[in-house]
């Protein structure tokens, strides 16, 4: 059996801004709806597909966390009160959609950030999904540009020959 150390280093390793993201918010109420995030308890298709023992070092760390501080994850399941809080296309978005306003709030500062959002424009449901309204298009698409321009190492990179032969 792995120890929470171990844990953490292999994830690290692999997803370093996971590991980063889960040191920083270890101890603190936020963790909770990460942990939700990446173990794809929120609902919908999962924006990755994790080996089988990531998956299994992030259950692990949070049964672990869940044991140190009893009671305090359960406060509110993310803060906004972060580079999003006054952001006005994340809040167009979170109004109207919460549950993908509280993936976006975790994945923010992560490389699948914009690739989620790319994700939300296509539909992987049999022709069944709606799509949009008109403003929250354009918000999602403003955030995924805001997230590149801050964070041009993480920016959404096409994996298909069309996006590549398009590109300026």
């Amino acid at each position: 059996m792995l120890d929470d150390d171990v844990r953490f280093q292999m994830i690290n390793q692999r997803f370093p801004h996971i590991g980063t993201k889960l040191r920083t918010l270890w101890g603190q109420p936020g963790i909770d709806a990460y942990f939700k995030v990446w173990l794809n308890e929120t609902g919908g298709s999962s924006c990755l597909g994790f080996p089988k023992d990531v998956i299994t070092a992030l259950q692990e760390l949070r049964a672990t966390h869940e044991k140190s501080f009893a009671g305090e994850s359960a406060a509110p399941l993310f803060s906004v009160a972060t580079e999003l809080a006054g952001n006005e296309n994340f809040s167009i978005v979170d109004e109207r959609f919460p549950h993908i306003g509280k993936k976006l709030a975790v994945m923010w500062g992560s490389h699948v950030f914009s690739g989620f959002i790319n994700g939300l424009f296509h539909d992987s449901r049999g022709g069944t999904r709606k799509g949009f309204p008109k403003e929250v298009s354009v918000a999602l698409f403003r955030l995924m540009q805001e997230h590149d321009r801050l964070f041009p190492e993480l920016a959404y990179r096409a994996q298909d020959i069309w996006s590549l032969n398009n590109r300026e």
